[in-house]
């Protein structure tokens, strides 16, 4: 009896295919796997009778030559949804083969389609016998005496945000084994990274029809999944594996979290219709609407606005770091060039020379470049960004005053392909005269009006203290931000400092933070007014007034010290303010939330105990819902919990002052494969004092109705925890 024979003799008898026919199931395996490469691309012609062979045996034959069916759209950016994953190789997938590194991975998987109802040899395990005519499958072996594997790597994931599930079936033939692994988006060196191996519990001795099921736990970095067979090898007899109907159900993150990771807010693209430019615009040292900066695309590769510093330390190794909110650009493997940059407004000419200069930061491999730039985009000069000079400042001397018009723009070239780029630029300083920026002279008239100058008034400093308990007050001292003003207050010197209004039969008003108690309380206010100026101090609709008349015409009012005495509850603060007017668990009730219809939205929300609704279910539509007014004294972040039903359907989050959708940030959809609800982060800069939550049904027609549920939002401190 021959080898093959002596191998099949034990389980002969419980089959229904005979020894002789084991026999020639063997032979074929052996010349399959041998020369399986050959035979599927149709190198080695003199193989076709095997390949008929196989055929009337098992009843399997190449599909497509061996090729897998690819997405390769997919396979180049991250998933959008767990389930694109899903895959019976009857179309394009989001898997292919891995490249081979001569570690992990030698060999290559190939495709094979059941072409009649042939059973399997029981050899081949645990997967069933009797797999349907039509059956497509991915097949694995060898017949050499060193050990090959295998792997199939699906399309790269931006992360997992909880425990998720993978499961396939399989078949194991003589030794093979098989593997999941959690793998880097890129290789190192040519080698395939190891993030984790799950435990995987697949292997020959198993139920029949069984399936491999594979627990991936959270993974907060970049991945692919990786399906390894392994321990491919017998020279004698061959081993293999095989693979069909994949299915991956997970909550997954459309985009990296190191993407968001020091704040989610884009920098906005450059104005269509520019006003002109000043030097201070070009100056950022802490952004906000008047820097003159912009994004040149809008991608996962923009520049955004920082302002949090998790994981600053781990990232950058180093003890310095920005101060207030700064630039950053986050970039790797799976993101496509072209990136975005970072460039100022056009620079019509300069009258004087010019110095601008920054600080920055580079993840490690990181390479920035700094240029001028042609308003038709040529370029100048450049100065490359070194990570030992790091964090600088470098300054860059426009030498000479120029005519021509120029522009500056921040450039990332390159990174390690095997980790991510990630550059921070901060304090961006403007020092010169552009050409059309003239000095105005000084006026010495001595005019109500004129005190501004007369008195060197300037406008309030844009600070905000969160911790302020008492009313009390000496603008001599500071600036007393627990009086909030409403813009036509000034600072100035008269000798000491004192806050002035100048009027012109206009009103000024100066407004305390909210108070929440008091009793047998006054206020004192040491003040000063010109003649046909008045001063009024109100309480609860209460008011005294230092005139009998209003103010009926040129004139200043003065304001040196404010006190109190009596009992007064301490003054929250603002961060406390702003979280408890903007918390709100919407069950039965607005909380300090409106909604309406207007010129844009055509839908309100309603209220039961299920959160705030808006259905969009006769036509396309839009509901509105508005926040209180609030102030920050520091960046918060909002958690919103959102329940969206439909494709197409979109959240927005906008300012009340918003023309368009594109002035808004989407915050979830338009991708809605099926109903979702989540907590979605939006980060808050100091500087917003309201937003407009927008939900926004236009695709009705197409995709049908659309439910809209946001059932809390809760407020989180730069950490990440809850502020109240």
């Amino acid at each position: 009896m021959g080898e093959s024979d002596l191998l099949l003799d034990e389980q002969s008898s419980q089959t229904l295919v005979n020894v002789e026919t084991m026999q020639w199931m063997m032979m074929l395996f052996f010349i399959l796997l041998k020369f399986l490469p050959n035979f599927i691309h149709g190198c080695m012609s003199r193989y076709q009778e095997e390949l008929q062979y196989l055929d009337y045996y098992l009843g399997i034959q190449p599909e497509n030559q061996g090729n897998l069916p690819i997405e390769e759209t997919m396979l180049k950016q991250y998933l959008s949804n767990s389930s694109k994953l899903n895959c019976q190789f009857n179309e394009q997938c989001a898997w292919m083969n891995a490249p081979d590194d001569d570690l992990l991975d030698t060999s290559d998987f190939y495709l094979f389609v059941k072409t009649n109802t042939k059973l399997f040899p029981p050899q081949i395990q645990p997967g069933p016998l009797d797999p349907s005519k039509g059956t497509k499958f991915i097949l694995a072996g060898n017949t050499t005496t060193k050990s090959q594997s295998a792997i199939l790597i699906s399309a790269p994931v931006a992360c997992q945000r909880a425990s998720g599930s993978l499961d396939f079936r399989y078949w194991l033939y003589n030794e093979a084994k098989i593997e999941v692994l959690i793998l880097k988006p890129s290789t190192r060196r040519n080698r395939h990274q190891v993030v984790l191996r799950p435990y995987t519990e697949c292997h020959f001795i198993r139920t029949f029809n069984d399936r491999c099921k594979i627990e991936i736990p959270e993974i907060s970095e970049p991945f692919r999944i990786g399906i390894r067979v392994h321990g491919l090898r017998d020279s004698a007899l061959g081993s293999l594996g095989m693979i069909t109907d994949i299915k991956y159900k997970a909550e997954i993150c459309l985009e990296p979290k190191l993407s968001k990771i020091f704040g989610a807010r884009a920098v906005p693209p450059s104005l269509i219709n520019s006003y002109p430019i000043s030097a201070a615009d070009l100056s950022c040292v802490d952004y906000n609407s008047s820097c003159r900066w912009s994004n040149t695309l809008s991608s996962l590769a923009e520049w955004k606005i920082g302002w949090n510093r998790r994981r600053w330390k781990e990232i950058f190794e180093t003890e310095s770091e920005p101060t207030g909110s700064f630039f950053y650009q986050y970039v790797d493997s799976i993101i496509q060039k072209p990136y975005s940059l970072l460039r100022s407004e056009l620079i019509p000419c300069t009258s004087t020379v010019t110095t601008f200069s920054f600080r920055y930061w580079l993840q490690t491999g990181t390479q920035v470049q700094v240029c001028t730039i042609t308003a038709s985009n040529v370029i100048i000069s450049c100065v490359y960004l070194n990570e030992i000079a790091m964090p600088g400042p470098v300054s860059i001397d426009v030498d000479a005053p120029t005519e021509e018009p120029f522009r500056f723009v921040f450039e990332l070239i390159n990174f390690d392909n095997s980790t991510f780029g990630l550059v921070v630029i901060d304090d961006m300083q403007f020092i010169g005269l552009l050409c059309h920026e003239v000095t105005v002279p000084t006026t010495t008239t001595i005019d109500p009006l004129q005190i501004k100058q007369l008195f060197s008034l300037q406008s309030y400093p844009n600070l905000l203290i969160d911790n302020i308990p008492t009313l009390n007050c000496d603008f001599n001292r500071n600036t007393c931000p627990q009086w909030e003003n409403d813009g036509h207050w000034l600072l100035g010197t008269i000798p000491y400092e004192v806050s002035v209004a100048v009027l012109n039969n206009s009103m000024a008003i100066l407004q305390s933070r909210k108070v929440p108690c008091a009793s047998n309380a006054k206020i004192f206010i040491a003040y000063f007014r010109t003649e046909k100026a008045n001063l009024m101090v109100c309480i609860a609709k209460r008011c005294v007034s230092t005139n009998d008349t209003r103010s009926a015409g040129s004139g200043f009012v003065v304001i040196r010290k404010i006190e109190t005495t009596g009992n007064w509850c301490p003054l929250p603060t603002l961060s406390q303010y702003a979280c408890e007017k903007l918390s709100c668990t919407f069950r039965q009730t607005f909380c300090n939330y409106e909604t309406e219809i207007n010129s844009r939205a055509n839908i309100l929300f309603k209220s039961d105990a299920r959160g705030v609704i808006a259905d969009i279910d006769k036509e396309p539509g839009l509901a509105v819902l508005r926040s209180p007014q609030f102030r920050l004294s520091r960046p918060i972040e909002l958690q919103i919990k959102i329940h969206q039903s439909t494709f197409g359907s979109q959240t927005f989050l906008c300012s009340d002052d918003f023309n368009t959708l594109f002035d808004c940030q989407p915050i979830l959809g338009p991708k809605i494969e099926l109903p979702i609800t989540e907590k979605v982060i939006v980060p808050l800069d100091q500087d917003v004092q309201n937003f407009t939550i927008l939900a926004v049904h236009d695709k009705f027609i197409e995709f049908g109705a659309a439910k809209f549920i946001i059932s809390n939002i809760e407020i989180l401190d730069e950490n990440g925890e809850l502020l109240c």
